[in-house]
């Protein structure tokens, strides 16, 4: 037998044991057997009627669908792309159908893990205020508000209901007659959500006189809390609906003079 008859009866060897080499895979991936062929095709062995069931069209809706996320999941990486350059293929082989549905699968994936790695919301938390002359807890009316000399010394207890999944950040405010102030405590933050902030009297309220005021304590997700300073609307006690958490405590700033 010469060379190019055994390279052709191994060809014809090798297209037999291929499964896919049947011309009847391309017509099937485009929806274009009846019914009584493509069960005709699914006769034979398992891996037959797996790949029957792997080729078979989608459908318009699921196609519709899958389609639809995969370019929101691109969008939403790409807010500023211009669109792309739609190109129609007449006659997709197997090996560009597999390439479409690899990525589609993973565009899909995205979105659905997106949804998937999204932290929990955080439980309500509770503060209560130790320090200066009396203690205070925020969550029961009381009129003993904390009395803070010069040198004295602030700690805010701020506990969640449960332990907190995630990140958690914390910041502080002064609240004295509608004007907001940044405070610069020291916040510590444990592993369960729990939040400490202590501070003394100069550096919670630097250059504030004396006087009854309030500290806001701000607690969220990171990406939820204001860059900016937040108005005193923003805070209020009953103000519009916020994506953190707003816990706020009463104290008095007494005079140096003061007997």
């Amino acid at each position: 037998m010469k060379d190019d008859d055994l390279l052709d009866a191994l060809g014809r060897a090798a297209r037999k044991n291929d499964l896919l080499a049947d011309p009847r895979w391309d017509a099937l991936a485009r929806g274009e057997l009846s019914d009584e062929e493509i069960q005709k095709l699914a006769e034979g062995s398992a891996a037959t009627r797996d790949a029957v069931e792997a080729f078979r069209p989608l459908g318009a809706q699921a196609n519709a669908c899958l389609t639809e996320q995969a370019l929101v999941a691109i969008g939403a990486q790409n807010p500023g792309a211009a669109p792309a350059e739609v190109v129609r293929i007449h006659r997709p082989r197997r090996a560009l159908l597999a390439l479409f549905a690899a990525c589609l699968t993973a565009a899909v994936a995205f979105v659905l893990l997106s949804r998937n790695d999204a932290e929990p919301p955080l439980p309500m938390y509770a503060l209560s205020v130790e320090g200066g002359d009396r203690s205070f807890r925020a969550d029961a009316p009381s009129p003993d508000e904390p009395r803070l000399a010069p040198g004295s010394r602030l700690s805010l207890s701020i506990r969640p209901a449960a332990d907190v999944l995630g990140v958690v950040e914390a910041r502080a405010y002064s609240i004295r007659d509608g004007v907001v102030a940044p405070c610069r405590p020291r916040i510590e933050i444990a592993a369960t959500g729990a939040i400490l902030v202590t501070g003394s009297r100069e550096e919670l309220f630097p250059d504030i006189g004396p006087g009854r005021l309030e500290i806001a304590i701000l607690v969220g997700r990171p990406e939820t809390l204001p860059e900016h300073t937040p108005a005193a609307s923003e805070l209020a006690p009953e103000g519009p609906t916020r994506a953190f958490q707003v816990l706020r405590a009463a104290v008095w700033l007494t005079d140096p003079n003061e007997k």
